[in-house]
């Protein structure tokens, strides 16, 4: 039996080599696995940095937009690819202008929602911007690629349509959260290209990158990421066109159980060309991250969204009750002109005359539940309708009247 061992123990230490081998020849497939139902959260942070190096001071801007959106696998087909409703919960940011002071937004904060405060930001933030609180499905084939174009679901049908830059920016927005996968399982040092077109009018590109399996640990893949980005082929010339040419650096990781992006961070620095400015030296850095969302930011969005929503009913319940007393003092007027008198309190304005005849069907109640009040002054005329307005209370600074005190 010694011997046997001696044997076995010495065919075991030849076969080491060869075993050891075959572990490090491990072949790894990154595609996704993901089942119906599933719903991952995201942030992706864009920060743009443009220079442009004229006499006497160089201009200078920068925008920053920062994005949390959902993403909702509905159907998964037989060849792996999938159905997605990918939803945008919240667009934020700020734009550096060359002159003054930054200039924040927010689709859900009222405050910085202003026509006046949103009209200098440029249409790229204003069209992100139109995105928030918009849902939409996609398709995605075996290669997590878009297939055909977003669509609004059934119950968002009412949705403005997307123009083509927001369908593509979307549609790359979607991509991205699969990472640079490859078709075929690789070995751990692998290395695969991956190219992605952008068809934006004003800085149509390509980005050509080399994708390699830096490492594989227990829960996800790290991919290391480097590559060109440069002016789309084949385009013409034009007093709009910004001409580009920069390097692209990166990493990604992967989780290993969905194949889904769990963090990604990107840079491209670049020389531009830009339209008018011929030989004028200008540049642009790019740094973008997308990550899985964190409970503190979920939850941040939750609030935001309460905040947002309990705004937009005080909004509505104020619109209301404003629109109310307005006619409820002209069914007060109408009452005066046909009986000569003031009546004697609102319900009266809903009571039939003798010919039964009245001003209004109903006398409601204001949009906190609370009667409406007819107030008396010295003469008729100087009557007003009172609605004691959110907090109940008579005197205070958030009654609402008609007509308005002189």
């Amino acid at each position: 039996m010694p011997g046997m061992q001696r044997i076995a123990t010495a065919v075991l230490v030849s076969l080491l080599p060869t075993i050891l081998a075959a572990q490090d020849e491990a072949r790894h497939t990154l595609r996704p696995s993901c089942r119906p139902g599933q719903r991952f959260s995201f942030v992706e942070q864009v920060r743009q940095d443009v220079e442009v190096r004229t006499d006497p001071t160089p201009t200078k801007r920068s925008i920053e937009i920062e994005r949390f959106f959902l993403i909702e696998v509905t159907a998964v087909a037989d060849d792996g690819g999938m159905t997605l409703l990918l939803t945008n919960v919240r667009v934020h940011g700020a734009v550096d202008m060359p002159a003054g002071p930054a200039r924040r937004f927010d689709s859900l904060d009222a405050e910085l929602q202003s026509e006046e405060n949103l009209a200098g930001l440029g249409e790229p933030v204003r069209s992100r911007l139109a995105e928030a609180g918009t849902a939409f499905t996609a398709r995605i084939d075996a290669d997590c690629r878009v297939v055909g174009e977003l669509k609004p679901p059934p119950k968002f049908a009412k949705q403005a349509p997307l123009d083509d830059d927001q369908q593509q920016r979307l549609q790359r927005l979607v991509e991205s959260v699969f990472g640079r996968t490859t078709k075929g399982p690789v070995v751990q040092g692998a290395t695969w290209q991956h190219e992605i077109a952008t068809h934006d009018r004003a800085l149509p590109t390509v980005q050509r990158t080399d994708v390699t399996l830096k490492e594989v640990r227990d829960d996800a893949y790290l991919l290391a990421i480097a590559g060109t980005v440069r002016t789309a082929p084949g385009v013409a010339d034009g007093d709009k066109v910004i001409r580009i040419d920069g390097k692209l650096t990166g990493t990604q990781t992967i989780e290993r159980r969905t194949g889904v992006v769990r963090d990604m961070q990107m840079t491209a620095d670049s020389k531009l060309e830009l339209p008018g400015m011929a030989g004028v030296p200008a540049t642009m850095t790019v740094r973008s991250q997308l990550r899985r969302a964190s409970e503190q930011d979920r939850q941040q969005v939750r609030e935001l969204l309460r905040r947002a929503t309990t705004l937009s009913m005080q909004a509505a319940k104020l619109a209301k009750t404003q629109a109310d007393v307005r006619i409820l003092a002209m069914a007060v007027r109408a009452f005066f002109a046909r009986n000569g008198q003031l009546p004697g309190s609102l319900d009266a304005l809903a009571e039939p005359d003798a010919r039964g005849r009245s001003e209004l069907d109903e006398v409601p109640d204001d949009a906190w539940g609370n009667p409406y009040e007819l107030v008396r002054g010295a003469e008729p005329q100087d009557f007003h309708v009172l609605s004691l307005g959110p907090d109940g209370r008579r005197g205070t600074a958030d009654d609402i009247r008609a007509p308005a005190a002189k």
